[in-house]
């Protein structure tokens, strides 16, 4: 399940750290509408109003290598997250860290030679592992 503060309680900073320094190096797949991307968390940083997250971005067949960095920013009032998934509803981003999921993106990227199909065919997986948490 997707952690979301309520309206007067504030983001967790302490489980958000914890949860993304147990993340540190992991592999990711970071989605935002057309944009999906595997890579890599290789920083971030929290403080009382935002984070900001570096991804190292790893070329995979079929899927999207937009630079070899990318940082991520979002408010805290707009950030969900849940052990194996961040979402920033103010920036539209997502960041997805389960293994199996991952695995089932990059194969299907690598299945599809299609642009509009592959898109579609991913994002029905990570928008059906967003509503099955």
């Amino acid at each position: 399940m997707i952690f979301k503060r309520h309206s007067k309680k504030k983001t967790d900073k302490k489980k958000l750290d914890k949860l993304l320094h147990s993340q540190l190096a992991a592999n990711c797949i970071f989605f935002k509408n057309p944009i999906v991307c595997f890579g890599q968390l290789e920083d971030f940083q929290v403080d009382e109003t935002g984070i900001e997250i570096s991804i190292t971005s790893i070329p995979t067949p079929g899927l999207e290598t937009p630079q070899e960095s990318l940082k991520l920013s979002s408010n805290l009032d707009d950030l969900a997250f849940s052990p194996l998934h961040l979402l920033s509803y103010d920036r539209g981003w997502h960041l997805f860290f389960k293994a199996e999921l991952i695995e089932k993106v990059r194969n299907t990227a690598a299945q599809y030679e299609q642009q509009e199909d592959k898109l579609l065919q991913m994002t029905d997986i990570l928008l059906n592992y967003v509503a099955e948490e």
